[in-house]
């Protein structure tokens, strides 16, 4: 079983870790495409905090009994391609703060979420076999 206090921790210092690597940058940098192609750090932080996103609502979700389709379909790079284009033309400041909100309301389900919880998947699973934490995990922490 997946230790709660834990996961939250690994979140949290992910979280941390990331933004300390971009505390120097510049407007420009943020905006200038880097390792990952065309995207700029700012779509990074856009791309994370979707998935942050995602991850409370598979959460809730699959807590309710439902299916987190986004999860089950695994169509992730259509599913990225779409939401980096939806927040392209949002400003630094408001990709930063829904980053910072959204990590927050990640850890706050999880804080929520009863340990019982915590490992559970779908009945059909993700394609991978992983639940919806370790999907988000590895989103964020990569």
């Amino acid at each position: 079983m997946t230790d709660k206090l834990e996961l939250i921790q690994r979140l949290d210092t992910a979280h941390h870790e990331v933004l300390a690597a971009v505390q120097d940058f510049t407007q420009a940098q943020f905006n200038s495409p880097g390792p990952m192609g065309d995207w700029t750090a700012k779509d990074m932080f856009g791309h994370l905090a979707f998935w942050n996103w995602e991850a409370v609502r598979g959460i809730e979700q699959i807590s309710r009994g439902e299916r987190p389709e986004n999860w089950l379909l695994e169509a992730f790079d259509e599913i990225n391609g779409r939401e980096a284009a939806t927040r392209r033309n949002l400003s630094l400041p408001a990709v930063m703060d829904d980053f910072r909100r959204s990590q927050k309301a990640l850890a706050a389900t999880l804080l929520r979420l009863p340990d019982s919880e915590l490992d559970k998947t779908t009945p059909e699973k993700t394609k991978s076999g992983k639940s919806i934490i370790g999907l988000s995990l590895e989103q964020v922490a990569w």
